[in-house]
C-alpha cells in the first residue's frame, strides 16, 4: 500500500474510533449529523518523539444548532495504563478545583496505540521566556514572573494531592547515585569530588528531613507548558508511565525538573540575560514553597543542597530516560550541560 493509501487507511480508522466513543466527547443521540475531521499524525518537532495531531468533532441537532470539539490524538506506548493514571489524577484535581491546566482525558484506542484527549489552546510558553529574556518590556516580564508564581503555586497544590503517602530522605537517594558515579560520566578524580560532597551531605540535616513521595509528571518543561490569555496548561502527563520514568518520586522532583530547563536557556548567552532567568527561577521557588513549613536551614542552602541531588540524578541518567548532556544535546545544549557539571562538581545544582 502506497503512503497515500496508508493515510487514507489511518484516517478511516481513527474516524471510526471516534465515532464509536462520541459519548466520552458529549456527543449523545441528539445530533443528527456528525462529521469528523482529521490532520494528520505527525512528528511535534525536528528533536521531539511525540507523534500526535488535531482532530475536529462537529455536530448538528435537529434544531440545526452546532456544537463543535477539538481534540488531541497523541501516540503512547501504554495508552491503557496512560489514560488510567491521568484519569485518576484529573479525578483528584477536579475534586480539589485544580484540574484546568490538566488536559481532561476523553477515551483511548489499544489497537492504534492512542490517547484522545481535548485540545490545548494557547501559545507554548518556552518560545514567550526565551524571548522574554532577550528582549521584553519590564511590564512584559513582570507578567512572566507571575505565571511563574502561579505555576508553582498550582504544582505545590498538585503535589500535596498527589502524595502516595509515603516519604522519603535526600539520604535515601545517595546509594544509588554512589552507585553510578564509577560509569562513564566522571573521571576518577571527579568521582572523588563528588562522593566528598556527598559524603558531606550525608552528614547535614536536611540530608534526612522527610519529604513526601508523590507521582511525578516526569517531563514538566516549558515545551510541555502552554499559556491562554491568563490560563495555563500542563501537556504530555503520559510521561508519568514511560517505563523508564519513576512512578514515584521525591516531592522535589518535578520543581527541579523545571528549574533545570529555564536554567538551560543559558545556553543562549549572551542574548538571554542571566538576571532574568534567576528571576524567572526564583518565582518558581517562590510560588511552590508558599504554603510549605520553612526550610530547616537557610533557603539558598536548602535549595542549593536539593537541586545538588536532583541535578545529579539527572545527570547521570537516574529517574530519567538517557543522562543530561544527551538531553540538552541540540541547540548549544552542550553549554548548558557542561555549565551543570562544572556546578556539580563544585557541589551545587544550581547555576544560579
Amino acid at each position: 500500500m502506497g503512503s497515500h493509501g496508508q493515510e487514507q487507511h489511518t484516517g478511516e480508522a481513527l474516524q471510526a474510533v471516534v465515532l464509536k466513543n462520541l459519548a466520552a466527547i458529549g456527543f449523545h443521540g441528539e445530533y443528527q449529523a456528525v462529521e469528523v475531521n482529521i490532520a494528520e499524525l505527525k512528528r511535534q518537532s525536528s528533536t521531539s518523539s511525540r507523534i500526535g495531531g488535531v482532530i475536529t468533532v462537529q455536530g448538528t441537532d435537529r434544531s440545526g444548532r452546532g456544537n463543535r470539539v477539538n481534540l488531541w490524538a497523541k501516540k503512547v506506548e501504554e495508552p491503557a495504563r496512560a489514560f488510567d493514571a491521568i484519569n485518576t489524577l484529573y479525578g483528584l484535581l477536579e475534586k480539589k478545583g485544580i484540574h484546568q491546566p490538566v488536559p481532561k482525558p476523553l477515551f483511548y484506542d489499544p489497537a492504534m496505540g492512542l490517547l484522545f484527549m481535548e485540545r490545548i489552546p494557547g501559545r507554548c510558553l518556552l518560545s514567550m521566556i526565551a524571548a522574554g529574556c532577550v528582549w521584553s518590556s519590564d511590564r512584559l516580564f513582570d507578567r512572566y514572573r507571575e505565571r511563574l508564581v502561579a505555576i508553582g503555586q498550582w504544582m505545590g497544590n498538585w503535589h500535596s494531592v498527589a502524595s502516595v503517602g509515603k516519604s522519603t530522605t535526600l539520604a535515601s537517594m545517595l546509594p544509588a547515585i554512589e552507585g553510578v558515579l564509577s560509569g562513564p560520566h566522571f573521571s576518577a578524580e571527579e568521582q572523588n569530588q563528588l562522593r566528598e560532597h556527598l559524603r558531606r551531605l550525608a552528614a547535614s540535616a536536611i540530608a534526612h528531613a522527610e519529604w513526601p513521595l508523590v507521582t511525578p509528571h516526569n517531563d514538566i518543561t516549558l515545551r510541555n507548558l502552554f499559556i491562554d490569555q491568563d490560563r495555563f496548561h500542563v501537556i504530555d502527563w503520559d510521561a508519568m508511565v514511560h517505563p523508564r520514568f519513576p512512578r514515584q518520586a521525591i516531592v522535589w522532583w518535578d520543581l527541579i525538573t523545571l528549574l533545570m530547563n529555564i536554567e538551560s536557556l543559558m545556553r543562549f548567552r549572551p542574548l538571554t540575560s542571566r538576571e532574568k532567568l534567576r528571576d524567572l527561577c526564583s518565582s518558581l521557588w517562590r510560588g511552590y514553597m508558599e504554603g510549605r513549613s520553612g526550610a530547616q536551614i537557610g533557603l539558598d542552602e536548602f535549595r542549593k543542597t536539593i537541586m545538588f541531588v536532583v541535578v545529579l540524578c539527572y545527570y547521570c541518567g537516574l529517574g530519567s530516560d538517557r543522562p543530561l548532556y544527551r538531553i540538552y544535546q541540540p541547540n548549544l545544549g552542550w553549554r548548558y550541560s557542561r555549565a551543570v557539571r562544572r556546578r556539580l562538581l563544585a557541589g551545587s545544582g544550581s547555576l544560579f
